[in-house]
């Protein structure tokens, strides 16, 4: 608060203004580090998938997405160079932003596979960091590790260069960023919550699954701000933006419909 003397009828007066508190470095550390210890799976998982990775190579798969990544670093487009080059091969399954994550990656690290299996890492780790933002209470980050221990394959399949775990993760985040837009009636949560979601279908088509929780919260929600036409048409644009800019890409790539 700032401190003011006034002379009012020849006293003098104090009288104090509030000055809106700042957020300083040293808050934002403590915040960010209390988050941390708050969400302690979190690190538990990235340290478990440096373990896991660090003793495993790539799968047949997932050295084919990598593929795509070093050929994006390189500057030869969306290409697969197995056998011969490719453009937009079909048998990627995977696409997008997990491969250009990978290709931003190399460029800047280089081959090996530390760099080939960190993309995995990262999604990996992105989606308990979702989990435990989706999840509260005492036990939630045992929760999270128990689940990333206990399912069935998800170590082999959640590392060495696979992608459902990116489209996983993005979709949590779609799911939890709606649903808290419901609650509080956020429209930009709602929106980024779409973009998100077209991110995942982006990434792997089987993603549109995620389109039918989404429509159901924001049918829940259609009374408040985040409901109505114009609401709509503004998610529906939101929603379709990565995967028409993701078509358009196809389309400068091939100078054709393809």
């Amino acid at each position: 608060a700032t401190v003011h003397f006034l002379v009012r009828s020849g006293r003098p007066v104090l009288t104090a203004t509030a000055v809106p508190a700042t957020r300083t470095v040293a808050t934002r550390v403590r915040s960010v580090t209390g988050w941390c210890v708050s969400n302690w799976s979190v690190f538990a998982v990235l340290v478990l998938g440096l373990w896991t990775t660090n003793r495993h190579v790539l799968s047949f798969d997932g050295a084919m997405n990598a593929q795509v990544s070093q050929s994006l670093a390189a500057g030869r487009g969306y290409a697969r160079h197995f056998g011969e080059s490719v453009l937009f091969p079909g048998e990627i399954q995977t696409s997008g932003p997990i491969l250009v994550v990978g290709a931003v990656l190399l460029a800047v690290f280089g081959t090996s596979n530390l760099v080939l299996q960190l993309p995995s890492i990262l999604a990996m780790t992105g989606l308990a960091a979702a989990a435990a933002s989706a999840l509260r209470g005492r036990f939630s980050n045992v929760v999270v590790l128990l689940i990333v221990l206990s399912l069935p394959d998800l170590l082999q399949f959640g590392f060495n260069g696979y992608g459902e775990i990116a489209v996983a993760a993005l979709e949590i985040v779609a799911i939890v960023l709606a649903s808290r837009a419901a609650a509080s009636g956020r429209r930009s949560q709602f929106v980024v919550a779409a973009a998100v979601a077209g991110l995942a279908i982006v990434t792997k088509t089987v993603a549109v699954a995620v389109v039918l929780p989404l429509c159901v919260m924001w049918w829940h929600a259609r009374r408040s701000s985040v409901g109505g036409r114009r609401s709509a048409l503004v998610l529906v644009a939101s929603f379709l933006a990565v995967p028409i800019a993701w078509e358009v890409y196809r389309l400068a790539t091939f100078r054709s419909f393809h």
